[in-house]
């Protein structure tokens, strides 16, 4: 039993660090830098609102909502 339960803690710390660097602060692909969103910390669902928010409140370039099914806020911009 020790065993077991030392595993599945051991499984969940690396699946919460495995989230954890998933939303990192910057992703640099090519000339585009990612950043998670700052004020919308919640689950979304579709792009567009996510996009307003990156836009109108951040001031990025543009931004999407990432994930199955529920996904986070992602803003984007140059580099």
């Amino acid at each position: 039993m020790e065993r077991f339960l030392r595993f599945v803690s051991t499984t969940f710390l690396l699946l919460m660090i495995l989230r954890a660097t998933e939303l990192g602060p910057v992703v640099v692909k090519g000339k585009t830098c990612e950043f998670p969103s700052s004020t919308h910390e919640d689950w979304c669902l579709t792009s567009g609102p996510c996009n307003v928010l990156c836009q109108d409140w951040e001031e990025f370039d543009g931004g999407e909502c990432r994930g199955f099914p529920f996904g986070r806020c992602i803003c984007t911009k140059e580099c």
